[in-house]
């Protein structure tokens, strides 16, 4: 077991998400800067203008994401080449996941978007009510194909007969995570 505790002799940000890229590069959004573990083992900060990642996936060779602030980027080739925030003033964004190959993000409200990448920029082609369910955390796809949202106010899945709520009794916090 290796501990990378430290960056150039300063302590890393409180870590809140990773995620491993098909090249075995590892990105991990902390609440300070964005950082990476290289090939060698070794933890970078990454030269980009990107604070309080909260959420990532990769698509193709690149690397999605949101921020704390709500926005959405890209980055390829260790460039942030596209960020964005909601269309939708009064609502931001707050997750990423990849189901069936395709962008979801989550938002502070009763939606998630499906997003495409045209030309190195963000489009919205689909969104979808979640309610009951408001300010997504989590958007992950399981092996039997059910789509599952950890919410701020509980717990859900789609299938094709649409959402279904799980029921948590006496359950009254938010849930940020799940996983198979």
């Amino acid at each position: 077991f290796h501990s990378l505790d430290s960056i150039q002799g300063e302590k890393i940000s409180s870590i809140r998400c990773f995620e491993e890229m098909a090249d075995g590069t590892i990105y991990i959004g902390t609440t300070g800067e964005l950082c990476k573990i290289a090939a060698d083992n070794t933890l970078q900060v990454m030269d980009v203008d990107l604070n309080y990642v909260i959420s990532m996936t990769h698509y193709a060779d690149m690397l999605i994401g949101c921020t704390n602030q709500g926005e959405v980027f890209i980055l390829e080739d260790d460039r942030v080449i596209y960020t964005c925030t909601n269309e939708n003033e009064e609502d931001y964004y707050t997750c990423v996941g990849l189901v069936d190959n395709r962008i979801i993000a989550g938002t502070s409200t009763d939606e998630i978007e499906e997003l495409r990448i045209d030309n190195g920029k963000i489009q919205v082609v689909n969104r979808v009510n979640t309610a009951p369910l408001l300010g997504i955390q989590e958007i992950e796809e399981d092996s039997t194909g059910k789509i599952w949202l950890a919410a701020e106010n509980g717990l859900g899945y789609f299938t094709d007969d649409g959402l279904t709520i799980v029921p948590v009794k006496e359950f009254e916090s938010s849930i940020e995570n799940v996983h198979e």
